[in-house]
């Protein structure tokens, strides 16, 4: 819980610190990107409530992979404001997690370790590619 509150502070101040100059870079978002990030937000944030209240007596790893899913989607619906590569972030984490709830001799921490590998790779592009689309 001290890794995701530290995690959530650490992207808010990123946000604060970078989040003008990039959005300069573009323009202003459309009504439809803004709303697709709300969308997205409050999808994670009602799949995260209906699973840990349908699975939380499931065992941590079926909880924990099944959350790892819904984020994945979630990536999804931010595509109108992200663009094709957070597509390929959701579609790659839903199967990395899939495939942990399908074989469950696959270590967790490798699974878990691969989701953050993903997202880290992947935001890292976007990260670097914002210059590219100046």
């Amino acid at each position: 819980m001290v890794l995701l509150a530290v995690s959530g502070l650490a992207a808010c101040l990123m946000l604060w610190q970078f989040g003008a100059s990039i959005a300069e870079l573009f323009g202003a978002p459309t009504s439809f990107q803004v709303w697709s990030l709300v969308a997205a937000i409050a999808f994670e944030i009602v799949v995260i409530a209906v699973l840990v209240r349908k699975l939380r007596n499931r065992g941590e790893r079926i909880l924990n992979l099944a959350i790892l899913v819904g984020v994945g989607a979630h990536f999804l619906l931010m595509a109108p404001a992200f663009g094709p590569l957070i597509v390929v972030l959701g579609l790659l984490a839903i199967i990395n997690a899939a495939y942990g709830l399908r074989f469950p001799g696959v270590s967790f921490r490798i699974l878990w370790f691969l989701d953050g590998a993903l997202k880290a790779a992947i935001g890292g592009v976007l990260w670097l590619a914002v210059p590219l689309w100046a």
